[in-house]
């Protein structure tokens, strides 16, 4: 909502940041048209000055289901098997295993748990495999720690009593509110700080 950090009229302004993820998108995706433009009467709430409503599909390279598990998959790491199998679990972020290629090789991303305890968001560094019930999104010129806490904040987590599923055309019609690329990195920044010191409060308790 803005409230978290101060504004920088210096910033450039989220409208021409958009401008410059369609241009990319309409490179990588071949003339397909992202999901049209937010109507002023669709946004939950008034957004700060230089701030853009967008939907998840307006500012991703690609938004993917998993597969089914591949065929080479291993329970422990080894020289053969190095790539990380996800799942929609939470426990160990959804490790599920290991095998030798990845089907998504464009790093960072994000997953998000589209069944079981829908909405764990888990930002991916390094190339990964997603299986069935994780969706995946690369972000196009969006900070990527940004766009997991903006979803983590979105998305209702259940376990799967009052949303069965998330699916992929839904989720990427959903609307994210979208600061200045400067603020987005000021946001993380503040919340990693304080979640610091609430660390810091619980190892004291």
């Amino acid at each position: 909502r803005g409230k978290l950090v101060a504004q920088n009229p210096e910033d450039e302004p989220a409208g021409e940041l958009l401008k410059r993820i369609k241009e990319e998108k309409a490179k990588t995706t071949k003339g397909k048209k992202a999901i049209a433009d937010v109507e002023i009467d669709e946004v939950p709430f008034e957004l700060p000055k230089g701030w853009e409503w967008c939907t998840i599909d307006c500012i991703s390279k690609n938004v993917l289901a998993g597969g089914d598990k591949p065929d080479i998959c291993q329970k422990q790491k080894n020289e053969k098997c190095d790539i990380p199998i996800y799942a929609n679990a939470v426990q160990d972020d959804g490790l599920y295993g290991y095998t030798n290629i990845p089907t998504q090789p464009d790093v960072p991303a994000i997953t998000v748990s589209a069944r079981g305890t829908i909405g764990f968001v888990c930002v991916r560094r390094h190339p990964y495999t997603p299986i069935v019930r994780l969706i995946s999104l690369i972000p196009i010129y969006v900070d990527v720690d940004y766009l997991a806490m903006a979803l983590n904040s979105i998305i209702t987590t259940s376990e799967g009593s009052s949303i069965p599923q998330l699916t992929v055309p839904s989720f990427k019609t959903m609307l994210i509110p979208l600061p200045p690329l400067s603020e987005q990195k000021r946001i993380v920044e503040k919340i990693e700080e304080v979640m610091g010191v609430l660390e810091r409060i619980e190892g004291m308790m």
